[in-house]
């Protein structure tokens, strides 16, 4: 399922498979050229542990663990972001371009209506609002906070290429400094 649905396990045991999925990929980035950057969930995993102590306490420890000084993305506010505070992991606050926002400032489910958002003018106006603002729009029109240093867009979404492209010239244009994440 990559990620788009939820599996129930102890978090020990998802700790260690998470630490095996890191593990692998560290291997294939640097056969690749490259090399892994920060730590961060996906899909069903990313909404547990915005909520799972159990959960969000796996993917802290997985990252402790792995060593280095990895950066682990999250929403502030989350369940991950306090146990990544509190155990002295580098958080670093994400925030989505194509998704919508619920009052609570987390992501809308996609199961439901308006889930995306598709059109590449208004996502790339809502990056630069987030950044510069600090708040997004949430599904029933009330004002979300939201910390914005790093910016995601789903490679799922219809348009995903046209949308990071566009917010980038967006950001680029408002005199936002791209950096890497490091």
């Amino acid at each position: 399922g990559f990620g788009r649905r939820y599996i129930a396990m102890p978090g020990d045991e998802l700790r260690d498979d998470l630490l095996y999925q890191m593990g692998a990929l560290e291997v294939f980035a640097r056969l690749a050229g490259g090399k892994v950057d920060f730590v961060r969930a996906h899909g069903a995993l990313w909404t547990v542990i915005t909520k799972n102590t159990e959960h969000a306490q796996a993917i802290v420890d997985a990252t402790v663990e792995f060593g280095g000084d990895l950066p682990l993305l999250a929403s502030p506010g989350t369940e991950v972001w306090r146990l990544g505070k509190e155990a002295g992991v580098r958080m670093v606050a994400e925030a989505f371009v194509d998704r919508a926002y619920t009052p609570e400032g987390l992501l809308q489910s996609r199961l439901e209506p308006n889930a995306l958002l598709t059109d590449v003018d208004a996502a790339s106006a809502r990056a630069v609002q987030m950044v510069k603002e600090g708040h997004v729009t949430a599904n029933d029109g009330s004002e979300v906070d939201v910390a914005a240093e790093a910016l995601l867009v789903h490679c799922d979404t219809p348009g995903a290429v046209d949308i990071a492209r566009k917010t980038r010239a967006a950001l680029e244009a408002a005199g936002i400094e791209l950096i890497p994440i490091r």
